[in-house]
């Protein structure tokens, strides 16, 4: 006969209201917790601090928080196709080889990081699951029973997946459902906010260094990289040449752009070229003789003298190449005069002119009558 007596149901009733404001206590200060962290978080993603020590302070923090829970941060490019452990040294060689890749993925992690709509996920029984039958072994020998997850996409469309898996005993009367959630997914947040802040820094690096409207080099981005340039060119014994394309006559964004191209199809992926000002380009280029700075000069002259450029290229003005060698200008200002100079002396819509030991030639044949 069940007793339904005001004394039972009164016991009854507040006892469910004691534990009900016990776990309310309980998730208030672990949230209080989780806030004050918070402050050491903002301060590493606003100092830029690498994405791996924000990870790895995310999974010291989850082990203070949980400790029978074991965090598993996995990456994968945006095909899920390379998957990686980021935390491997604290996974078994079953799971993951000596650099973290993982062996077998299994078909849910696949599926979840795939589904951007659903970013947080509970998985139960994880040894009874045939898509992680290549885990189950580990899972048993650990005592895994279940886990969280969460993804989080960078700008690149890569994923990582913050993984927290768990045994029968974690969920306790001082860790409940929600408290595990709630970290989850401002862990999720927070890694979010590194992606951001990664993803802001280089687009103010791309800025500084490189030209917007042609995707070139600026003027300090160039000569930092040619000083380095010139420093192994001193050191080996090296020839160096310094190029400069001048543009006499307006300047307009689809001239540039044309001109840039031309450039950069005519030079070599490791030479430098640079948008130097408004209407000068200037390239570095490492040489073995005199003559090979004079066939660049030429390639570029025959690309802007072609009728296809005069036809794609709505520019009219005139073109001076100048060029200057390293070691006869043995500094980068003596350069950037001599080669300046060489093209203010084209006479001609398009040509160049070579600066040789004071004086300017129209081919490196006059440097042999000097």
């Amino acid at each position: 006969m069940v007793d339904n007596s005001p004394e039972l149901l009164h016991s009854t009733s507040s006892r469910s209201e004691a534990e009900d404001i016990h776990r309310l206590k309980l998730e208030l200060d672990f949230l209080s917790n989780v806030r004050r962290q918070e402050e050491e978080l903002l301060y590493m993603v606003a100092r830029g601090a690498r994405q791996d020590s924000m990870l790895s302070f995310l999974v010291e923090k989850f082990k203070q928080f949980f400790p029978r829970v074991r965090p598993c941060l996995l990456w994968c490019d945006k095909d899920l196709a390379h998957w990686r452990i980021e935390n491997h040294k604290e996974w078994s060689n079953s799971v993951c080889n000596t650099i973290g890749e993982v062996i077998s993925v299994p078909q849910a992690l696949l599926t979840f990081a795939a589904s951007p709509s659903r970013p947080f996920v509970r998985i139960d029984n994880l040894s009874s699951q045939s898509d992680w039958i290549d885990w189950h072994q580990f899972l048993s020998n650990e005592g895994i029973s279940g886990c969280w997850m969460h993804s989080v996409q960078d700008h690149d469309g890569n994923w990582l997946t913050v993984a927290l898996f768990f045994d029968h005993e974690t969920l306790s009367e001082n860790i409940t459902e929600f408290m595990v959630e709630q970290s989850l997914k401002g862990m999720g947040k927070w890694i979010k906010a590194g992606f951001e802040r990664k993803n802001a820094d280089r687009k103010l690096l791309i800025s500084e260094h490189y030209d917007e409207q042609t995707g070139l080099l600026r003027d300090a981005m160039f000569d930092t990289s040619l000083e380095l340039i010139l420093k192994d060119a001193r050191r080996n014994f090296q020839r160096l040449a310094v190029l400069c394309v001048k543009l006499h006559g307006p300047v307009l964004s689809e001239n540039l752009k044309t001109l840039s191209t031309v450039l950069q199809e005519t030079l070599r992926d490791n030479d430098l070229i640079s948008r130097y000002s408004d209407n000068v380009f200037l390239t570095g280029v490492r040489i073995g003789h005199l003559d090979d700075a004079e066939i660049i000069a030429n390639k570029i002259y025959k690309a802007l003298s072609s009728e296809a450029f005069r036809k794609d290229s709505s520019f009219r003005g005139n073109v001076g190449i100048g060029v200057a060698f390293y070691p006869e200008q043995s500094t980068l200002d003596a350069l950037y005069i001599a080669a300046h100079a060489a093209a203010d002396q084209v006479d001609q819509p398009v040509g160049y002119r070579i600066e040789y030991h004071g004086r300017f030639l129209k081919t490196m044949d006059d440097a042999y009558d000097l």
